[in-house]
């Protein structure tokens, strides 16, 4: 699944959003990755990197999709 900005948005909006229970398996583009760091949604940022660490979120280049280690 590819989850593109107005989807990540309308997550960091909402309340107590786990990512985990929402996807099995998430692509975020390198620029989306890049909003939520600089989001203040704390708790989002907390939950997507927890994601990443745990292999169920993907961070791809949007511009030709190549995965970007972190």
């Amino acid at each position: 699944m590819f989850v593109d900005t107005s989807v990540i948005s309308a997550l960091g909006k909402a309340k107590r959003i786990d990512l985990l229970k929402i996807f099995d398996d998430v692509l975020i583009p390198k620029g989306v990755f890049s909003e939520i760091l600089e989001s203040e949604d704390t708790e989002l940022i907390e939950e997507v990197k927890k994601s990443i660490s745990l292999g169920i979120v993907s961070i791809f280049n949007r511009e030709d999709l190549t995965e970007i280690t972190i």
